[in-house]
């Protein structure tokens, strides 16, 4: 369903009787989806072959890659408000400090490719998923629609009634009538006072809405429909996935299986009839021979052997050589029988698990959820962290994985990151009150940067720091890897606060 620039004058309204005052938990984003998590209700943003913006309940997991982010997180939603007349959400957000207060404008642009821009209270970027805008940069919208900008300076658009006038503007036609408007708020007033016709395609036919004759029916009721189709769509998308991901496990498994009955079906029953040979004709070997023909008697008669000797033992040794060679071959043999049952055990389960999902969708985001890889998983242990005397905060990654989640996750784009230089140590942020960061925090920061390295019982230690917004992580690298742009350096010596 593509929406109209008119109907987001519509849904905007919904969308703050809606979210007003409601706080933000969380924010992801994924390819052409957007999930707003609020303490209320969840609101979705979708684009491709729908286009769908509305609250919804249930707590859903989606199945498509995507990245969450805390740059929002307990910020309370002031003020929804629809930017020029165009497909551009600007969700207005504050959060309270014991300083004072802290404003940022979260941006959802539907024109284009569906994207995400957050802003400070002047409109400077400071996060941005569209490659048309950038960071440090003021927010404006390039693109000014036809009529907005004919509207602006003085033009004007008139039709034989509303529904004519609407479309006239929508297709920048001047047209002629008795009803006009000459301003952008003449459009705004009219909007405010009429609801035009709601055309959004259905199927392969237009379907036309009259909300003055469904007077039942609004637009969220509307979108629902679409949501539902959605989900159904999200569900499907997801099982493939699932299924996808169960197949490939089998099919690994199954190669195991193949290598175990390949690589152990050795049979150890010839180790010990050459170790049964040297024993017998122990007394006809010489001291330094390589390569014997010994002769043994067994339940088959009389064989012959040529059996190779390592020169440096004697030929008992070399007897008991054989002997353990046989018992390793018995005890992997042991071994690889009970890893190949557990094996088909595991191809079994999986198996079932496929019957399920194809059979019915009761089961499959709980399994979503406990199972896969793609859906990012939420920091619960909590961080070390030392609290400085001016109220800032420095964090402390434990490990690899720590690290990556306080850099990559937890933190915001101002934060400040610290790193010991050209050595192993713990990723170190800086979460400071105010504009900008005192002196004191980022050498004390530092210190505590250079504590938790390879070089703490070093005297001076180098410490790179720079904001959040420019680490980032190369593809394909271990966790804990990360790249520093606009680093700057400072030395200390290894220390941390008393408390």
């Amino acid at each position: 369903m593509k929406l109209k620039n008119f109907d987001f004058f519509y849904l905007v309204r919904k969308l703050n009787e809606k979210f007003i005052e409601s706080k933000i938990k969380g924010v992801e984003i994924g390819k052409n989806i957007i999930f707003i998590y609020t303490n209320r209700e969840n609101l979705l943003c979708t684009y491709g072959k729908h286009i769908v913006m509305l609250p919804y309940k249930e707590d859903i997991h989606l199945c498509r890659e995507s990245k969450h982010f805390n740059y929002c997180n307990d910020y309370i939603i002031k003020s929804i408000n629809q930017l020029s007349l165009d497909r551009v959400i600007d969700i207005k957000l504050v959060k309270k400090d014991r300083i004072n207060e802290i404003e940022r404008h979260l941006i959802i642009l539907f024109t284009g490719r569906l994207s995400i821009i957050i802003t400070d209270c002047l409109y400077k970027i400071t996060y941005t998923s569209d490659k048309r805008y950038r960071i440090d940069t003021t927010f404006t919208i390039d693109n000014t629609l036809p009529f907005y900008e004919k509207l602006s300076l003085g033009g004007r658009y008139r039709g034989s009634n509303i529904s004519e006038l609407i479309c006239n503007i929508e297709n920048n036609i001047e047209g002629s009538g008795d009803v006009e408007i000459k301003s952008s708020e003449e459009l705004k007033y009219l909007l405010e006072r009429y609801n035009p016709l709601y055309s959004f395609i259905k199927g392969n036919r237009i379907e036309v809405i009259n909300y003055d004759k469904y007077k039942k029916t609004n637009i969220l009721e509307i979108l629902s429909e679409f949501l539902n189709a959605f989900l159904i769509e999200e569900k499907e998308y997801c099982k493939s996935i699932i299924i996808r991901k169960i197949k490939d496990q089998i099919q690994k498994k199954s190669k195991l299986i193949e290598n175990i009955n390949k690589h152990y079906n050795t049979n150890e029953q010839q180790y010990i009839d050459w170790a049964n040979a040297i024993m017998f004709n122990k007394h006809k070997i010489r001291k330094g021979e390589s390569n014997v023909v010994l002769q043994y008697y067994n339940n088959g008669g009389e064989i012959q052997y040529n059996i190779k000797l390592k020169t440096e033992l004697s030929p008992e040794n070399n007897a008991k050589y054989y002997y353990n060679k046989a018992e390793n071959i018995k005890q992997k043999r042991r071994r690889a029988i009970i890893r190949r049952d557990k094996l088909e055990k595991e191809i079994d389960n999986l198996n079932e698990k496929i019957r399920v999902l194809q059979n019915g969708l009761e089961y499959l985001f709980n399994m979503w959820a406990t199972d896969s890889v793609i859906r990012r998983k939420v920091h619960k242990k909590g961080f070390k962290y030392f609290k400085l005397k001016s109220g800032s905060i420095v964090y402390v990654g434990r490990n690899n994985k720590e690290n990556d989640e306080l850099t990559l996750h937890f933190s915001n784009p101002g934060d400040i990151f610290f790193h010991v230089r050209e050595a192993p140590g713990s990723h170190i942020v800086l979460r400071y009150q105010g504009e900008n960061p005192p002196p004191d925090d980022i050498e004390k920061a530092a210190e505590i940067a250079a504590y938790f390295s390879k070089m703490r019982n070093s005297n001076l230690v180098p410490i790179s720091y720079t904001e959040i917004r420019y680490v980032r992580k190369p593809r394909k690298v271990k966790p804990g890897t990360v790249v520093l742009t606009r680093e700057k350096v400072i030395f200390v010596s290894p220390k941390i606060p008393s408390n």
